[in-house]
């Protein structure tokens, strides 16, 4: 039902349920899943908190203090091409996979950054981040649906 819904919920194409639903049971063998999906979650609740910062603000790497957010922002500059197109290619199974590559860079920021910083434009930064991070894990299914 988990898998089911977060596959659901991300796309209206019925034709792409099926690959969908297997990329998601592959996914879940990994070991870092669960956390990955928990870590979206947990991103998810900060950008719905955050309004529409997360969405306006324009990351600027100029902005980031601590280096598990340029990591955490190169990962994910990397990732997204290759992303898109797997995904373009109907490849959802891989392009899942590959959004595991964020697990230790997702980990690692949330370990080393307070999000809510003082200075609203560092925090709207993070957000712009986060949000597109969020983007990113959620190509193939709504992550945040398969935390416990």
């Amino acid at each position: 039902p988990q898998n089911i819904e977060a596959v659901v919920q991300l796309t209206d194409v019925p034709y792409e349920y099926l690959g969908r639903l297997q990329a998601v049971s592959e996914f879940l063998k990994l070991p870092e899943a669960l956390e990955l999906a928990e870590s979206d979650k947990r991103i998810r609740n900060i950008i719905f908190k955050s309004g529409e910062a997360s969405e306006v603000a324009e990351l600027k790497e100029v902005l980031f203090h601590h280096e598990s957010e340029s990591k955490l922002f190169r990962a994910a500059q990397t990732l997204r091409p290759q992303v898109d197109a797997l995904i373009e290619h109907e490849k959802f199974g891989d392009a899942l996979i590959l959004t595991a590559q964020l697990h230790s860079p997702v980990r690692d920021f949330f370990r080393d950054v307070m999000v809510n910083d003082n200075n609203p434009i560092v925090r709207d930064n993070r957000f712009a981040l986060l949000h597109r991070v969020s983007g990113l894990l959620n190509t193939v299914a709504n992550l945040s649906k398969l935390a416990a």
